[in-house]
């Protein structure tokens, strides 16, 4: 069994898994600009939950056409068929060796509304926008 944290469930863990990594999301990795979700970290929230989770992305400091993305301004752009499209600025994103970790906070804004919402992260410098794909996330439902 592979025990690598980035594969292990975050909710419903199976019965026959012997790893514990517990309830804390894992970092979401940004390959060939694609979003690479780990399983179970596709719900972001419960409707109406307010600053109760965060998420984290490590995008590559090297885009793949070699620009580095060091001194860019990044975004996560959120649409849902309910609340339309919005932009968070990363404040303060974190640069280590290879890669670029940001946080994402989700508040009410996110979660005021169940279901999928798709998002993207956007680096911006100097005549230069650099997109990953667009990936969904789940807002589960409350009571």
């Amino acid at each position: 069994m592979n025990c690598n944290s980035n594969t292990a469930p975050l909710l419903e863990q199976s019965t026959i898994m012997s790893c514990n990594n517990g309830c804390t999301p894992k970092d979401i990795n940004v390959i060939c600009k694609k979003i690479i979700i780990p399983a179970g970290q596709e719900i972001l929230g419960i409707q109406g939950e307010n600053n109760a989770s965060k998420r984290y992305f490590l995008v590559p400091k090297i885009t793949e056409n070699g620009d580095d993305l060091s001194n860019a301004q990044f975004n996560i752009v959120i649409k849902s068929d309910i609340n339309g499209t919005a932009t968070i600025e990363i404040k303060e994103p974190q640069i280590l060796e290879n890669y670029i970790k940001l946080e994402w906070k989700i508040d009410d804004s996110i979660t005021n509304v169940s279901g999928n919402i798709q998002i993207q992260i956007e680096a911006i410098k100097d005549n230069f926008v650099w997109k990953t794909y667009p990936a969904t996330f789940v807002i589960a439902t409350g009571l």
